[in-house]
């Protein structure tokens, strides 16, 4: 009897033995193969003074600022939902929606804080959402957050993702996407008029904006844009199924705008006057492209000058044109490339009042 046990003490001693390495190495084995993307959602700072909410993607919205995430490609994306006490008071109406993105190096909730698209929308209702670029490490060496304009590929150094975007995720990330994503969350939470859905931009944003007019025009009624706006690649003009009307705000002393045409112009221009009989040759060429890719005749159908505004309006299609299609440039004095605020804004333009203005008269067709 002793000696048929011993064959079974020994195996099971052995077992106890390799029991606490076989446990040692799955532990030590899950940490490994877990992804950054499948870490917790980790708040910004700015949002422990800002939110009224904390939720992901799918929960219900109240009035303020809803600070909210979704996941797209294995990382979490973030934007602020802000709701107008009359909005969360009748959330089924039907209420317009715009959507503001930043330039480089921004976030969402420094346009929030930093423009005065949250009091204009509150006046007319509107729910209005700041997303946040992902941030990207450029061949120059920046790191930066940024939105996937035309061209912003062959600006990033390839080798480097940060954050933990996956190696195997579509590059730069989609967000043309994650715009779709954040309308269809919002409409699931605040009844979202379809027909009035707008974006606006800044800067790279506003770059941005042009890839939104071409690929997202299904979804977008109309856009504003401000110190960049550039026209879309000729390459891209096939794919062009509606022209969505843009207003373009554009200051007088765009140090980057200016700095393009100082390439092109001998003198270089210090600043766009506002008489459009000189302004006018120079905002053509900074948006002439917008005129062949839209189908608008080349001069503005209509010129309206101001003491501190010129604004040039484009709705005369060219034969075979694409008819609806609206364009218009609104020269502002005293604004340089940032968009125009409180603190760099000597005479106080509300940019917000004015695309809301645009916005309500080019709702969806």
């Amino acid at each position: 009897m002793p000696l048929r046990g011993r064959p079974i003490l020994a195996a099971l001693v052995l077992i106890s033995l390799l029991l606490p390495l076989s446990t040692t190495a799955v532990a030590g084995r899950t940490p490994a193969s877990r992804s950054a993307a499948s870490a917790p959602f980790t708040p910004p700072d700015a949002w422990r003074t800002l939110c009224t909410t904390q939720r992901p993607a799918g929960r219900g919205l109240r009035a303020g600022a809803n600070c909210r995430w979704l996941r797209l490609d294995g990382v979490f994306r973030r934007y602020v939902v802000v709701v107008p006490a009359a909005v969360a008071a009748r959330p089924n109406a039907g209420w317009p929606m715009v959507l503001m993105f930043h330039g480089y190096g921004v976030t969402g909730e420094r346009m929030l804080e930093f423009t005065d698209w949250v009091s204009v929308a509150a006046k007319a209702d509107v729910v209005t959402v700041f997303p946040t670029g992902w941030r990207y490490q450029f061949l120059t060496g920046y790191t930066v957050t940024a939105w996937d304009a035309y061209g912003l590929a062959g600006k990033l150094d390839p080798a480097v993702r940060l954050d933990g975007y996956p190696a195997d995720a579509p590059y730069p990330a989609r967000d043309i996407e994650f715009l779709r994503r954040i309308v269809r969350d919002v409409s699931g939470a605040i009844g979202i008029d379809p027909r009035r859905i707008h974006t606006s931009g800044s800067s790279n944003g506003g770059q941005f904006m042009t890839r939104v007019a071409v690929e997202a025009s299904d979804l977008v009624a109309s856009i504003s844009c401000s110190g960049f706006c550039d026209p879309p690649p000729e390459s891209t003009w096939s794919d062009i199924r509606r022209a969505v009307p843009i207003l373009y705000g554009m200051g007088v002393d765009d140090e980057h705008i200016l700095g393009r045409l100082a390439r092109e112009l001998d003198p270089a221009p210090t600043t766009i006057p506002l008489d459009w009989s000189e302004g006018g040759t120079l905002v053509a060429r900074v948006v002439g492209g917008w005129m062949a890719a839209w189908r608008l005749e080349a001069d503005p159908t209509r010129v309206t000058q101001r003491a501190t505004r010129t604004v040039a309006r484009w709705s005369t299609p060219r034969p075979k044109g694409m008819p609806g299609a609206f364009y218009r440039v609104v020269l502002l004095l005293g604004v340089h490339h940032e968009y125009p605020a409180r603190q760099n804004n000597p005479e106080g333009h509300s940019l917000p009042a004015t695309s809301w203005s645009f916005f309500r008269a080019h709702p969806m067709p």
